[in-house]
């Protein structure tokens, strides 16, 4: 179950933005991925073995250390002018 969510698992962008400064439990974000708990428990080993600072108390859950601000190509380029975007059009 994805709590409203799409039926696609999450990818690891969607992941990261489940996780905040207050923990989130395991059981909270496999039940938003539609994974089990050991398979959360391996993509957040991954996501720390790639740099980010993800911390994690049993019986609490997982949380950012640290804001996260994730780059979105969509609102980058839709903040953009019409100028702007026929200049990197020719990059």
């Amino acid at each position: 179950m994805n709590s409203g969510m799409d039926d696609a698992p999450l990818d690891d962008r969607s992941l990261l933005r489940c996780l905040g400064a207050q923990p989130v439990s395991g059981a909270e974000l496999a039940s938003r991925a539609g994974q089990t708990r050991a398979a959360i428990g391996k993509r957040i080993q991954a996501l720390r073995r790639a740099g980010l600072a993800i911390g994690a108390d049993r019986g609490r859950g997982y949380w950012l250390e640290s804001p996260l601000d994730l780059l979105d190509a969509d609102a980058i380029g839709a903040a953009l002018s019409p100028e702007l975007h026929s200049r990197l059009r020719t990059l």
